[in-house]
């Protein structure tokens, strides 16, 4: 994977998905890769839910 974008659209509320779309992925095994992911997705629907 080429790397992720910064969307621009994170904020101070959610750290960890702020640090994940900061940050490129080239070293990260797919199985890495879709670990990140899915934290940080969850990360961004727990802080919608509140």
């Amino acid at each position: 994977m080429a790397g992720w974008p910064n969307w621009g659209g994170t904020s101070g509320k959610n750290p960890l998905s702020q640090r994940v779309f900061e940050f490129v992925i080239n070293d990260l095994s797919p199985e890495e890769e879709a670990i990140v992911l899915a934290v940080a997705i969850f990360e961004m629907v727990q802080s919608k839910a509140v």
